[in-house]
Formats: structure tokens, sequence, C-alpha cells
């Protein structure tokens, strides 16, 4: 992802650690400063697409560069996130009066952060201009009355003046009608490469392989597509694109674990664990499937199974450090 982004926080441990999470979420572009000074120099010099920043740096706070960004034309809907370990009702008025775009308690977990990121992205896919709605809206009143080539002409001229993931998008929903799967492709992965949590593009994708006769493919995108509403707290979409996934592959773990894990969710422990047990009989070395039952059982205080579980995980995978800490309570 070309998306750059700037991370501030005068703890160097959380700032590396905020790294590592955007370079494994993808982004290429990634700048780490420990002073809201260095980051307003850097904003003033450089395109940003995400800001997230401490709430407490030394002398300009996260709190005041937000305020000075607000009060510029160049960054007043510029994305920008806040962090604190505590966020009082106070802190919470200020920073919404402020203009934040959202708040994440420190120290940051990658669930939340997926999350937050996740609600960016879906609506920096929105197209904003009034202009641009509107050619939407043509080209797609063009699309519903089966008039496929002007549709895209009006479409293409959006991407050629600004590029948006649905467009794109939209684009390969026409592809797909016209059977052109391989421009479909093209057109998805596009929308895909604007914006990585774009769900529905990478659904269609899956859907797409899955008429291809590709299941390897069309299991990874669905799969994606399912791990992302997930992470947006979008169960029932997520759920659905999961039996996606069994139909086309019944072999699979990943999707009996994620259901597993949204069954969990929901509190249905006793379903959780049939989705869990599957995943294990597709593939009886999942430590990452051991860990979730152990964790369950313990929930359940069901300490006997626990044990079994959570024992059996580190032998798969003795970096579980958690667990093994837990075993030998146990």
């Amino acid at each position: 992802m070309n998306d750059p982004v700037i991370l501030i926080d005068k703890d160097s441990d959380a700032l590396e650690f905020l790294k590592n999470f955007f370079k494994t979420c993808g982004y290429k572009d990634i700048k780490g400063v420990q002073t809201g000074e260095a980051a307003w120099s850097l904003l003033q010099d450089n395109k940003f697409n995400l800001v997230l920043s401490a709430w407490d740096l030394y002398e300009l706070s996260g709190l005041n560069l937000l305020k000075i960004l607000r009060r510029d034309s160049r960054f007043w809907n510029i994305p920008f996130f806040l962090t604190k370990s505590d966020f009082s009702k106070e802190d919470v008025i200020r920073a919404g009066q402020a203009g934040v775009s959202g708040l994440i308690v420190a120290p940051c977990n990658e669930e939340n952060l997926l999350s937050k990121i996740s609600s960016v992205s879906e609506d920096r896919s929105k197209i904003e201009s009034l202009e641009m709605s509107k050619k939407l809206n043509q080209g797609l009143s063009l699309v519903e009355a089966e008039d496929y080539e002007n549709g895209l002409k009006v479409l293409c001229e959006i991407v050629n003046d600004s590029e948006s993931a649905e467009v794109y998008y939209n684009i390969g929903y026409i592809k797909t009608l016209q059977e052109k799967y391989s421009e479909a492709v093209e057109a998805f992965k596009m929308a895909t490469a604007i914006d990585r949590m774009h769900a529905k593009a990478y659904k269609a994708l899956g859907e797409i392989y899955s008429r291809m006769g590709q299941n390897e493919m069309a299991e990874k995108y669905l799969q994606k597509a399912a791990d992302i509403y997930l992470s947006s707290q979008k169960d029932q979409e997520a759920e659905d694109v999961l039996n996606e996934v069994i139909k086309i592959k019944p072999d699979t773990q990943n999707a009996y674990n994620s259901l597993g894990v949204l069954y969990r969710k929901k509190g249905d422990n006793e379903k959780a664990l049939i989705f869990y047990k599957k995943a294990l009989k597709v593939q009886p070395d999942g430590a990452h499937v051991y860990y979730n039952i152990g964790k369950l059982y313990l929930y359940l205080k069901d300490f006997e199974k626990a044990k079994h579980y959570i024992k059996r995980a580190v032998e798969l995978n003795p970096g579980y450090d958690d667990l093994a800490a837990i075993l030998k309570k146990l």
C-alpha cells in the first residue's frame, strides 16, 4: 500500500510496534517521529493520508497538533487518531471538538488498530465529490439499463480524473456481468490496491476465481474478505463468506477456525467448539486452533480439558509464552 502514514510517540518501543504493525498491514511509506514538532515539519513538506499520534508528547501535544492541522485547509479532513492509556470524559469531549477521527487506548493492540484503520479505509473509499457521485449514479443507471458500454465509459471517466476503489469495484461488477472475468479480476485488484480493506472487492475476486475453477485462489480472497468483515464487527457478512469458502473447499482449516472465533464472539461456545474441532479434523497440528480451544475451556472452567489443549498448543508452538505460564498454573 502506497498510502503514506505518520506515527508519533515519544516511547520508542511503542513507535517500533506501530511501525511493524503498519508494515504487516501492507503499508510501505511509514514515517515515525517522537515529537509533535518533528511531525508538523514533516507534514508541511510531505503528503500523508493518516496520522496516528500519542496524546502525551514533549512540548507540542498530540491534541494541539490535531488543532493546528484542523485549522489548516490542507489538513482539515486528514484521518487523525489519538492514543492514550486512559481517556477521561473531558479528554473525549476535547478531542471530539478538535476534530479527532478516533481514540485508541494505549498500549495499542492489533485488533483495535485494524478495526480503526478499516473504518478509515471504508470512509475513504466513498466518493466525496458531488460531481463524481452524480457521474457514478449515471454510470450505475446505465448498467441497470444493461447499457454496459456507456456505463463503462462514464466510470472510466471517473477513474481518469481520480482513482477510486469504489469505482474500480463497479467496473469489476460490470465486467463480471459481461463474463469478462480476466478484466473483472484486474478491476477488483485495482480496488484492493487502492483500499486494502475493501472487503466487497476481495469477496468478488473469490467468487470469480471460484467460477473459473481456481479454488485455491477463491479460498484466499474469500478468507481475506471474511477477516476484514470480522475485524469490522460485520459478523453476518463474515459468516456468509466463510460458508462460501467451505462450500468451495470443505477441507480448509482457516474457515472453520474463523467460524469458531465468530461464534465465540457471539457467546455461542458450543457452536464455537464444533467449528474449532472441525478445523482440527482438517489439520490436526494447527497450534492456533488448540490455543483457541484451550482458552475457551479455561473460560468454561473445564480445567482438565483446558490443560489438554493448552499443552498440545505449547508443544506445537513453544512461542506461546502466555499459554506456557497458564499451563504451569494448571
